[in-house]
Formats: structure tokens, C-alpha cells, sequence
């Protein structure tokens, strides 16, 4: 999620769910590993989900609610942004 998050700086608490919960920021599964989406209707008038990163390198993918429910694992509920990593260090 770079820019928005930073890999190894930033953290999300993130709420296990099953479920499409509206739009949002979810962490999905895809059998080889987790990633963060954004995640919102499609507006194609089809009933679907668009899929999407913050890093324009990526592009943006349209899914049925029922693939989207078969890889979900989370959904962000806070993200943490350091701000000094000095700090950070002493308390881990």
C-alpha cells in the first residue's frame, strides 16, 4: 500500500472477517500470500468489487463478491504511522 503505508515502517490492526463490509481497506489471501486492497463497488453496473493499491504500478481489478469472500481475511480497522523509528526500537 506505498505510498500510503510503508512496508517496513507501518503497521494496521486489522479485524478477521468473511465478508464483503462495504468500502474499505481489507488484507486478502490468494494461496501464495497476503496483500493489502482498497477495496469499493464496481460502477460498471455489474455487481462486483474493484480491487486496487495505492502504488500506481499495479493495476486495478474487478471481482465478483464471491471471489472477493472466497480470499478475504481482514479488514483495516487503524493504521499506526512512525514517526520516529529511534523510538519505536527502544519499546520492541
Amino acid at each position: 500500500m506505498f505510498p500510503l503505508l510503508r512496508g517496513d515502517r507501518d503497521y494496521v490492526l486489522v479485524a478477521p472477517i468473511d465478508t464483503y463490509r462495504g468500502e474499505g481497506i481489507y488484507l486478502l489471501g490468494n494461496g501464495v500470500g497476503e496483500d493489502l486492497y482498497r477495496v469499493s463497488s464496481a460502477l460498471d453496473g455489474k455487481r462486483g468489487l474493484r480491487l486496487s493499491r495505492e502504488n500506481e504500478r499495479y493495476q486495478e481489478h474487478v471481482v465478483s463478491i464471491e471471489q472477493f469472500e472466497s480470499g478475504v481475511l481482514a479488514i483495516v480497522v487503524a493504521d499506526i504511522k512512525v514517526r520516529d523509528e529511534r523510538f519505536l526500537r527502544e519499546v520492541a
